[in-house]
């Protein structure tokens, strides 16, 4: 599913930006998109939505493509650029950097659904081997809660499983058989 603008319109920001999250995690570190900047999800969520909302891009532009684009463009100050021109992502010594369970735990529902639709976007627009899904977000949320010990809360978690990479989660629980 090619999420667009009417989506984008609908979803909460807690879920857009978690969708701008797992996407660019994939973009990064599995598709290893280079000459994105490092962007702050809340950013890059303003950009795309004043992107749909003036219509200076179509509805029916899908929100992964127009991510990739507007993440690989220069930074304007107004908009939380440390500089005019784009720099590199920073892309942390571990793959997928932080995106791990104490992440997991301290986002909102909405953050967590966001994550998995950002990442199985990418896995499928990149063609990401062995990256097929099965299933619905809601149930992989589920699924990424139960693996990792979550209450519904958030208050706790296995200890164990902390340091274990969402999306490496999200494969091991949502991948199709």
């Amino acid at each position: 599913m090619h999420r667009a603008g009417n989506w984008w319109g609908e979803a909460t920001i807690d879920e857009r930006n978690g969708y701008l999250a797992g996407y660019l995690a994939c973009a990064l570190y599995d598709a290893r998109k280079v000459g994105l900047n490092e962007d702050r999800w809340q950013v890059l969520e303003k950009m795309i939505s004043q992107k749909y909302s003036t219509g200076a891009e179509p509805r029916s532009m899908p929100v992964g493509a127009l991510a990739l684009r507007l993440s690989a463009m220069p930074r304007p100050r107004e908009w939380g650029g440390e500089q005019e021109s784009g720099g590199a992502a920073e892309i942390h010594a571990e793959k997928y950097g932080f995106f791990d369970g104490e992440f997991w735990r301290q986002s909102s529902k909405d953050v967590r659904q966001g994550f998995v639709e950002g990442y199985v976007d990418c896995c499928g627009d990149e063609s990401i081997a062995g990256a097929r899904f099965s299933g619905t977000a809601q149930e992989h949320v589920s699924a990424i809660s139960a693996w990792y010990g979550v209450s519904e809360d958030g208050d706790s978690m296995d200890a164990n499983r902390s340091e274990t990479k969402i999306p490496d989660v999200l494969r091991r629980v949502g991948a199709r058989r």
